[in-house]
């Protein structure tokens, strides 16, 4: 049974497909192989770079059918969305407020088209993406947020908290993983006091990630 080693930029369904298993993912995540890789990696789509999953050996699905007749194959995948909440710099949520993203990368033979939508009530953007999906551009009340898809980490990770508390525009110098970074410091300590946290000491504890996951909607 192949290993494969998560790579920054990773998440799962895009996993599957490029690995060459098509687009059901879900059977390959949830199966007794990979019991002790969801333990740490609870969330498909906030994936640990440098954690294992086992993937399945390949093999073809046979069928008996007539030669001489059509058939129809259905091939079944799932949907995919890029989930994010922009706020300002207060904290307050963009609510019903108009956007336009562009996702990329483009075929070389589409036109780069941009596409409009509006977040909604809790300030967030919902949007449909396909597997190869790597970077989203939204532009939103005169500002440009450029996203890297599928590089978030769990928020249990000192990366996962640097990355949230830096697109909830907190002053984080590098996503590096240093817990104790001056700047990492003074970006939780921030957040403790603006969320009235009792943890203030800049050590991102239980209650603190909590909040943060809660905030950030993931």
């Amino acid at each position: 049974m192949p290993e494969y080693e998560i790579k920054e930029g990773d998440w799962f369904a895009r996993i599957v497909k490029e690995q060459g298993y098509g687009s059901v993912w879900k059977p390959i995540y949830d199966s007794g192989d990979n019991k002790e890789f969801r333990k740490k990696c609870p969330d498909p789509n906030l994936l640990i770079p440098g954690e294992t999953c086992n993937l399945p050996d390949k093999g073809g699905k046979k069928e008996n059918k007539g030669t001489e007749q059509k058939h129809k194959f259905e091939l079944k995948g799932s949907k995919h969305q890029l989930h994010v909440v922009i706020v300002r710099p207060n904290g307050e949520p963009l609510k019903n407020t108009s956007f336009s993203i562009l996702l990329e990368p483009v075929a070389v033979d589409q036109l780069r088209v941009w596409q409009s939508g509006k977040t909604d009530g809790s300030g967030a953007i919902k949007w449909p993406i396909t597997t190869d999906a790597e970077k989203a551009t939204v532009e939103i009340e005169d500002q440009v947020f450029e996203l890297n898809i599928g590089w978030l980490e769990p928020v249990d990770t000192t990366k996962g908290v640097q990355a949230r508390l830096q697109n909830l525009n907190y002053h984080i110098e590098a996503i590096d993983g240093l817990s104790g970074s001056g700047t990492t410091v003074a970006a939780v300590k921030a957040f403790q006091a603006n969320h009235k946290l009792k943890e203030t000491d800049g050590v991102a504890g239980t209650k603190t990630k909590a909040k943060l996951k809660e905030v950030y909607g993931c």
